[in-house]
């Protein structure tokens, strides 16, 4: 059984600590499915908070979530056409990334310019794009924004976006700052994306089986891990299919190493000593410290988790036997209503 459980109450209290120590409005980056957290269920809890703003890197994304943000402000930040363009509400903001872009849009649509100031991904590179994007008529050019790459590149980045601001009057100048909450951050609104959900959330996986080895006997495809001496080996329920990565896992206050070929549904962990079968194992997050020697991101862990039951509490500490308990009893009148059908 793979637990991804989420705490509503730490992520509002993120939102609430925000306002208190940022005197600008938020914009919720609510791409990919909530960073894998579910964005419906998110979308909900932010609301609940305060939030009102919300963006989305797909058109299809929105779509998903449409019903939800009916008086809320959303933006896409992917170009989209003008058949698209036509269908979207006018709570709904569009991206202009490039000069071709804007010939998509009329109807006094409004637009938000990206630019972009390092990264080299999407965005507009010049200042006379701009000021061709600004003749348009019929568009209402509400905001302007760009996407910090790294701290050493931060001040050369926001010397070059505001000689772009400078160009129009927008009322809303935004940035990405998930990374830069510390930082005189320009504009009047930040974006936030994993910033609100880094630490709310942990991930859980079962123990499977345990085996023992003698010393010479190896562990799955290729015989990667070959045993020093007599040891114990956990096969946990979650492969490189579910999204599993080498690394660690802890249980209690136990850290296990995961040895060997990471299998499609399956990967191992070095034992010490015996541990209960189907017992719960913590993969994310483990440590921070251990996580900053991760060749991983959080981002990279966080959004590859495949068919994990996903728990939403509002406890600070939640009991995961009861948890565990009551997925498995769901999970067996699932299948026991499936049999009888």
């Amino acid at each position: 059984m793979n637990l991804m459980v989420v705490n509503i109450n730490k992520l509002k209290e993120k939102v609430y600590e925000l306002k208190q120590n940022i005197d600008k409005n938020i914009i919720a980056v609510v791409k990919s499915n909530a960073y894998n957290l579910g964005s419906r269920y998110i979308i909900k809890y932010l609301k609940e908070a305060g939030v009102s703003f919300f963006a989305f890197n797909k058109y299809i994304e929105y779509i998903e979530c449409s019903d939800l943000l009916l008086n809320d402000k959303v933006l896409i930040f992917e170009s989209l056409k003008k058949d698209i363009i036509k269908t979207l509400p006018d709570n709904v903001r569009i991206t202009i990334n490039s000069v071709s872009d804007i010939y998509e849009v009329d109807n006094f649509r409004k637009v938000h310019v990206q630019i972009d100031t390092s990264m080299n991904r999407m965005g507009i590179k010049k200042v006379s794009e701009l000021d061709e994007i600004l003749l348009k008529d019929n568009v209402v050019f509400e905001g302007i924004y760009t996407h910090f790459v790294s701290k050493d590149k931060y001040k050369k980045q926001v010397k070059l976006f505001n000689k772009y601001v400078g160009k129009h009057n927008f009322s809303i100048i935004h940035t990405s700052s998930s990374n830069y909450l510390n930082k005189n951050i320009i504009g009047n609104y930040i974006r936030i994306g994993m910033n609100l959900y880094k630490n709310i959330v942990k991930v859980y996986t079962s123990l499977n089986n345990i085996r023992y080895l003698k010393k010479g006997e190896c562990v799955g495809y290729n015989s990667l891990f070959k045993a020093k001496k007599t040891c114990y080996i956990g096969v946990i329920d979650i492969g490189y299919y579910e999204g599993m990565k080498e690394g660690v896992v802890k249980y209690y206050n136990q850290y296990y190493h995961v040895i060997g070929k990471i299998c499609m549904n399956h990967s191992f962990i070095l034992l010490d000593k015996p541990i209960k079968n189907s017992s719960l194992l913590n993969i994310f997050p483990i440590n921070d410290k251990i996580y900053k020697k991760d060749k991983y991101s959080m981002y990279e862990r966080l959004v590859s988790y495949r068919n994990f039951k996903r728990i939403y509490i509002t406890e600070y500490k939640h009991d995961l036997r009861k948890i565990s308990k009551s997925c498995l009893k769901k999970s067996y009148n699932i299948r026991q209503r499936t049999r009888s059908d």
